[in-house]
């Protein structure tokens, strides 16, 4: 079950993931929710899936990046955050960060609470958040 749910006072898209999700759940729910036209342009997404167990295997996570990339053409940005509890679904949204790193209208972290995430959502320009990251890595 996924539970979607919108703040208006923060702009903030949350997604609830409760139970188990295969590849082809995953890749349905982003085909139909990246092309909703309800949703801002600049999007801010906070998604929880401390109470998700993902069926696939890290080799399944480009046709996630794939449909992401696809989809989200047409927004200026999305930013999205990703809330885990468990170690494998931690290493899962690290591997796919790594992958979609290149789609240049996305930017995603993963963090453990939704107080932290909700202040990055909050707290960056979305323009400097690339600038910033280049900045900490030393690039």
């Amino acid at each position: 079950m996924i539970k979607l749910n919108f703040d208006n006072k923060l702009g903030i898209f949350y997604e609830c993931f409760v139970g188990s999700f295969s590849i082809g759940d995953m890749v349905s729910h982003y085909n139909s929710g990246c092309s909703n036209n309800n949703l801002p342009e600049r999007l801010n997404i906070i998604v929880d899936y401390t109470k998700a167990k993902f069926t696939f295997e890290i080799d399944d996570l480009h046709e996630i990046v794939g449909v992401i990339k696809k989809n989200i053409e047409y927004y200026e940005y999305v930013k999205a955050v990703m809330l885990h509890a468990t170690p494998y679904e931690q290493v899962l949204s690290m591997m796919f960060q790594d992958l979609a790193e290149n789609i240049p209208n996305f930017h995603t972290k993963i963090f453990t609470t939704k107080e932290a995430a909700t202040k990055w959502i909050l707290s960056d320009k979305v323009k400097d958040i690339k600038k910033k990251e280049l900045i900490e890595n030393g690039v």
